[in-house]
């Protein structure tokens, strides 16, 4: 049983036990979370794009809402509007 002193730092040990066994540091480690929330929330989205972790980085990047959850529809909105427009 977790003591009430010792419940803080399980959603921090979460987070960084991953990142110790790959050998990566906790902001990959949130990212590849944050991929994988992105990746559960689009699911039903139509664009039909295969979607890599850098790709989503650069759509992150230029989406600029502060919260995830209001840039998560924005990001989907940029991959339909790339999937729509023809290639060079």
């Amino acid at each position: 049983m977790i003591g009430p002193t010792q419940a803080p730092l399980a959603p921090v040990m979460r987070r960084l036990v991953p990142a110790a066994k790959e050998a990566k540091n906790q902001t990959w480690v949130q990212f590849q979370l944050r991929f994988g929330r992105f990746l559960a929330f689009s699911e039903n989205s139509p664009s039909g794009t295969i979607l890599t972790e850098r790709r989503f980085r650069q759509y992150w990047e230029q989406s600029d809402d502060a919260h995830e959850r209001g840039r998560f529809p924005h990001i989907v909105a940029m991959i339909e509007a790339d999937a729509r427009a023809p290639a060079n």
